[in-house]
């Protein structure tokens, strides 16, 4: 229903519709891993996402009980210990990009500025993405990197020397015209 409610605002904040495409099963992979340190991985396909090529802008919201990890306790700790999903039970990304929709598509890294809110944190970003169009699909992928300390994701003093503060972060998007 939030996610539902999240793209019908944010679709409605636009005045044209001709050139919006959207998707509810986006793909987020995150690692947090360094030598020596515990390997921490999951992967989150209840991802929804929506751009809109008139106005130049994107936006994702990522539900933070929708990330599956291999370890259940994991899984645990990440929710009611890191993120505390309960209070903030949601991620976003809103960013703009400069390029026209030519561009958009032959260039293979575009710029994309915008504001993470995460674990009640707004911050801004610059975040790099590819495009590529194959028919009526649109692909988005990107990778970056997020710090934990950004965030105000406390890590236990107690594991501190198994958990890296760097989460490398992947996306894959396919999109449809709406």
């Amino acid at each position: 229903m939030k996610t539902t409610s999240f793209l019908f605002f944010f679709l409605n904040s636009f005045i044209c519709f001709s050139q919006i495409y959207i998707t509810r099963d986006a793909e987020i992979y995150f690692l947090s891993d360094a030598d020596a340190l515990e390997i921490i991985e999951a992967k989150n396909s209840q991802v929804s996402a929506v751009i809109d090529f008139n106005n130049k802008k994107i936006a994702f919201q990522v539900p933070l009980r929708g990330f599956n990890f291999k370890i259940s306790l994991m899984e645990e700790h990440f929710n009611e210990n890191y993120v505390e999903s309960d209070k903030f039970p949601n991620a976003t990304f809103i960013g703009f990009y400069q390029e026209n929709l030519d561009d958009l598509f032959s260039k293979n890294n575009i710029e994309i500025n915008g504001e993470m809110d995460f674990h009640g944190i707004k911050k801004k970003m610059k975040i790099r993405a590819s495009f590529k169009k194959s028919g009526e699909i649109i692909e988005g992928f990107s990778k970056f990197n997020l710090l934990c300390s950004d965030f105000n994701i406390k890590i236990p003093k107690i594991v501190s020397n198994k958990i890296n503060n760097t989460v490398n972060v992947k996306v894959n998007a396919k999109f449809k015209k709406k």
